[in-house]
């Protein structure tokens, strides 16, 4: 058995000065915390300089701007660009172009509804926020294991003990403080250090909130309720409203301009709770959460919690021990210790920014990326691993979102002639496909549901996961025979209508037969197959047209992006490298071995790297496994590369896109891979030989392959 609570510890990250790229978070998959080096947000002004801005967000706090007139746009509101189906014979309509006259429309769309940061809280000295060059003595440890953050410093002669950590049930985060000064003159009253707590207007930047008092009058901050225990304050913005509930140990609270509130400690040894609640018949539920508490006992009993909550989490979780492989020194491997390092770094970041309610944005709940929305094609590569480390229950409450947006995707789909259900790309809760010379046209995204779904299914084997999901499954099926054309001469179906694939270089009308989403179809109808008679069910005309499906065009060995793109590995040798994930993402028994591999090495010679993205590592590595090719699998994972780095606290930092200073899918897509590299490429869940290298010693346990066609 692994020894889990050792390797966690081993691995927990520690940081002995500040370090920009690497904020720690504390969640529990709908909500987070993120904190700098001292607990709280109190560098907020440097890490934001620093393109990591720090913030408190959930998954029920959206915001949309007002129009000047106190209205608001809809998708009604846009002007579409016309495109021609391939026969000529339909126009169809995006949300492509902004088109004459219709540019606040479309800014306007795409950019709400954006999240919002929901408070910042930041440790004042002298009142006065602390300068980089004060801190000294810096030892902070995000303790894995227990979920918690453990903080030390010191500032003008004063040392901090802070414990941080997030209740697993509920949007709070609560604060264990001591401080102590290290001369013997007791702290005045001037130099004692307090926090502050303040609010900013929401803004669709990266952000995710301006932290300036500019726009006063567009939001209100409200104490509503005050004891000595505890504080209650409104916040409305626009017509948004939420509610912070402070439960207050030895620490007073005072409001002391129209956004800001002031806490200060009454002993150098304090504690308090933020709790942050929607309007929805909560408020009753804060009082009554803090009435007659003693709070210093309450923020125990939820540390107690929260550590148990983690260490189920670790105890259930698909685990993996790399650490004993040793070199040919009889050292511990450098490859197998960085890559444990990212595994277990990825499996909790993961777990608190991309397996709640809502699919994730690319950057979880740690700043706002594209405003904060979520994009669908991303959802597989976030959290397609669950399944396969026993956590498909982690997976489940975001599958169960699509069924809340069917009537959507149904208007989505026929609103160009197209049966089914058409899963839109770049949305926020409102599922509204956002304006974007990219999203509307995007493809690869309409299955991942059925692969996600056929994955819980493979390891749990429950037909009533899929009797459950069927309508869904049958109409993302429905749309995809709908939009393929069929072709007499050819004999074939085919993608043919404009379109953009996962390698978004192309313009719609000139795309034929992109190479992965042409066999990401195929390979998502025989698993409708599969399903279909699972249930006893039909599916009109399916196994002809798997049989009739087009195939992605080989050229001289070498598979290229689309079939109309002879000059893939010249002038479209950049962004993602798609067509390797026909045989790294998916199994695929139409493949040509040699020809993949062809393509594999070419890419490797002349794709450039500062356009690709963290998750095509991910891919890569998984056809070279499948490929049998176990060291190069495991050099792709960790190859050098500024879309392959990962920070200290395990972010897959995108270091040549700078609004990126986190991007999940990367650390999806390696677990994914690692997956297969663990438990290799199987038949209904018999065992299988691990894919890594030979000499590597690898012990595992509830980690299970993937599946073979």
């Amino acid at each position: 058995m692994i020894n889990r609570k050792v390797l966690l510890n081993k691995f927990s990250p520690i940081l002995n000065k500040i370090d920009f790229e690497s904020p720690f978070s504390l969640g529990n998959s709908n909500y987070c915390f993120n904190s700098d080096i001292t607990g709280f947000q109190t560098l907020y002004n440097d890490y934001a300089k620093h393109n990591n801005p720090l913030t408190i967000m959930s998954n029920w706090a959206w915001h949309s701007n007002k129009l000047s007139s106190g209205s608001v746009y809809t998708y009604d509101d846009l002007k579409l660009t016309k495109y021609k189906s391939y026969d000529g014979s339909q126009n169809l309509y995006y949300a492509i172009h902004p088109q004459s006259d219709n540019e606040e429309v479309y800014d306007y769309l795409r950019q709400n509804p954006h999240r919002l940061s929901l408070g910042r809280l930041r440790l004042l000295i002298d009142n006065k926020i602390p300068k980089l060059t004060q801190f000294t003595n810096i030892y902070q440890k995000l303790n894995l294991y227990d979920g918690t953050l453990d903080s030390k410093y010191q500032v003008d002669k004063i040392n901090f003990a802070v414990k941080t950590f997030t209740l697993p049930k509920s949007d709070t985060t609560a604060f264990e403080v001591n401080y102590q000064k290290l001369t013997k003159n007791s702290i005045s009253s001037k130099s004692a250090p307090s926090l502050v707590l303040d609010f900013g207007y929401p803004s669709p930047s990266q952000a995710a909130a301006s932290y300036t008092l500019s726009t006063n009058k567009l939001h209100i901050s409200k104490i509503t309720c005050q004891t000595a225990k505890k504080v209650i304050i409104k916040r409305q913005i626009d017509n948004f409203i939420y509610y912070i509930a402070l439960g207050l140990n030895n620490i007073i609270v005072k409001q002391v301009s129209s956004h800001k509130f002031l806490l200060i400690p009454k002993l150098n040894k304090f504690s308090f709770f933020i709790k942050f609640s929607l309007i929805d018949k909560q408020l009753s539920k804060i009082k009554q959460s803090v009435n007659n508490l003693d709070i210093s006992q309450y923020i125990s009993d939820n540390l107690v919690e929260t550590t148990k909550y983690w260490h189920e989490f670790w105890s259930k979780t698909g685990f993996i021990n790399l650490t004993k492989t040793r070199d040919k020194t009889g050292q511990i491997d450098e490859q197998a210790y960085e890559l444990q390092r990212r595994i277990i770094l990825s499996q909790y970041l993961l777990a608190l920014h991309s397996s709640g309610q809502l699919p994730p944005q690319e950057t979880g709940l740690l700043c706002n990326s594209w405003y904060g929305k979520f994009h669908l094609e991303m959802h597989l590569l976030h959290a397609a691993y669950l399944p396969l480390y026993n956590l498909s229950d982690k997976l489940l409450p975001s599958l169960n979102w699509y069924k809340s947006i069917v009537d959507k995707a149904k208007i989505n789909a026929s609103k160009n002639g197209y049966k089914g259900l058409r899963w839109p790309k770049m949305i926020g809760p409102d599922a509204i496909d956002s304006p974007s010379v990219i999203a509307p046209l995007l493809l690869w995204q309409q299955t991942h549901i059925i692969y996600m779904l056929y994955l819980i299914y493979f390891i749990e084997g429950d037909n009533r996961l899929l009797d459950n999901f069927w309508e869904l499954i049958l109409g993302t099926a429905e749309f995809i025979i709908s939009f393929l054309t069929y072709d007499k001469v050819r004999d074939t179906y085919n993608i043919y209508d404009p379109s953009i694939p996962g390698q978004e270089e192309f313009e719609p009308e000139q795309v034929r037969n992109p190479a992965f989403e042409i066999a990401y179809w195929k390979y998502s109808l025989i698993l409708v197959d599969k399903i279909s008679k699972v249930l006893h069910k039909s599916v009109p005309n399916l196994s002809n047209i798997i049989s009739k499906m087009a195939k992605p065009k080989i050229d001289n060995c070498l598979y290229l992006s689309h079939e109309a793109c002879p000059d893939t590995f010249s002038k479209y040798a950049k962004d993602h490298p798609l067509q390797l994930a026909i045989f790294g993402l998916i199994d695929n028994k139409d493949i040509d071995k040699l020809s993949i591999y062809k393509t594999l090495q070419k890419v490797l010679q002349v794709w450039d790297a500062k356009t690709m993205w963290g998750w095509d590592f991910g891919y890569m590595a998984m056809l070279a496994a499948r490929l049998g090719k176990s060291d190069l699998a495991v050099d792709l994972l960790l190859k050098e590369s500024p879309s392959n780095y990962y920070a200290k606290n395990g972010h897959n930092c995108q270091k040549v896109k700078v609004e990126l200073p986190a991007y999940l899918p990367g650390n999806g897509c390696l677990l994914l891979a690692v997956a297969l590299l663990t438990g290799g490429c199987i038949d209904n869940n018999a065992k299988s030989d691990n894919l890594f290298p030979k000499n590597w010693v690898v012990e595992q346990e509830n980690i299970t392959g993937l599946p073979r066609l």
